[in-house]
């Protein structure tokens, strides 16, 4: 049956981590065959409850559908529930997955773990280690793995430990973590973890506070000595470096009177206005390089033709070194 999205509730859409990746692919085939499989869901009248197929409903969403093919289970929520979970072969569910799956089951339907377990076809034991991995997590990183952020195995392997000796330090390395441009990988959160572990009361506020920069510092003492770095590496440190440029140069400006500017302002505009193009310039390349990425995110865009120097040359570049002192811990 076709079903209206204003009448399906994503009561259980907390229950899967958002993978955007997946959800890129999911979103390419229905805009390019349509849907294929109808989604599963409950309940007597709208709204229905949507048990399987949250991939689906967000591709169609995306691509300003109005209704989703769905199949309705004459079936309870918990039976849907495990029905779903039976059913689910295109991608193992992670620990902490299984984990909220065990505690909606179970806290919230009432199911006894015993009756769980064989429907599972589980041991109590494990039921019993899955639930105490949701909820010895804070919720804060719980929903940064949701949202796909972060990776479910680091919050298994490294938060969860770290959540137990110093809940203060998991969130807020969690959350940093989160922010960084790139998702860290499973050996990252194991170095980080890691040297969380040996390192002293200062050094691990630095991990928590900085973990990028912390796994930078340590990835370029273990590379050999005269080892090039990589293109994207370089410009990753340029980013960087404007940045700690643009704080420098708004501080000191807030530190020069007002009345100063004006004998200087004959030398600062030239410069100001050559920067400004640069940036713009830079701004242009990099809006394109992601919206790129967005369209096509499996196949990276081919390199712009090179530019006259001109064009790419900022002024003030040879301030680069002093990149480490502005941006350091």
């Amino acid at each position: 049956m076709q079903v209206e999205f204003h009448q399906l509730s994503l009561r259980y859409e907390a229950l899967r981590i958002a993978e955007p990746g997946r959800q890129a692919r999911m979103t390419a085939s229905i805009a390019e065959a349509g849907q294929k499989s109808p989604v599963l869901v409950v309940g007597i009248e709208p709204p229905f409850v949507l048990i399987d197929g949250y991939y689906r409903v967000r591709a169609l969403t995306a691509l300003r559908r109005d209704t989703v093919e769905a199949l309705l289970l004459d079936v309870a929520e918990p039976e849907a529930l495990l029905l779903a979970h039976r059913l689910d072969l295109s991608q193992p569910r992670s620990a902490l997955e299984e984990g909220w799956l065990v505690r909606e089951l179970h806290r919230t339907h009432g199911m006894a773990l015993a009756d769980l377990a064989r429907r599972l076809c589980r041991s109590v034991s494990w039921l019993s280690r899955r639930l105490a991995l949701v909820e010895c997590l804070p919720d804060l990183i719980q929903e940064l793995v949701r949202q796909g952020k972060l990776l479910p195995h680091a919050a298994m392997k490294a938060l969860v430990p770290l959540a137990r000796a110093n809940p203060p330090h998991a969130l807020r390395l969690a959350t940093r973590a989160a922010e960084l441009p790139e998702r860290l990988c499973a050996r990252q959160w194991e170095a980080l973890y890691a040297a969380y572990r040996k390192a002293p009361r200062e050094t691990r506020e630095r991990i928590v506070e900085h973990p990028g920069l912390f796994l930078r510092v340590e990835e370029e003492r273990a590379r050999p000595e005269g080892t090039p770095k990589a293109p994207e590496e370089l410009f990753l440190a340029d980013l960087e470096a404007l940045c700690a440029l643009s704080r420098r140069a708004r501080r000191r400006l807030r530190e020069m009177a007002t009345q100063s500017l004006d004998g200087v302002w004959i030398a600062v505009e030239p410069v100001w206005a050559s920067a400004r193009a640069d940036f713009d310039a830079l701004t242009r390349l990099v809006t394109q390089r992601l919206h790129d990425r967005s369209r096509y995110p499996h196949r990276d865009p081919a390199p712009s033709p090179a530019r006259p120097r001109g064009e790419d040359h900022c002024p003030g570049a040879e301030d680069l070194q002093e990149h480490g002192q502005a941006s350091a811990l």
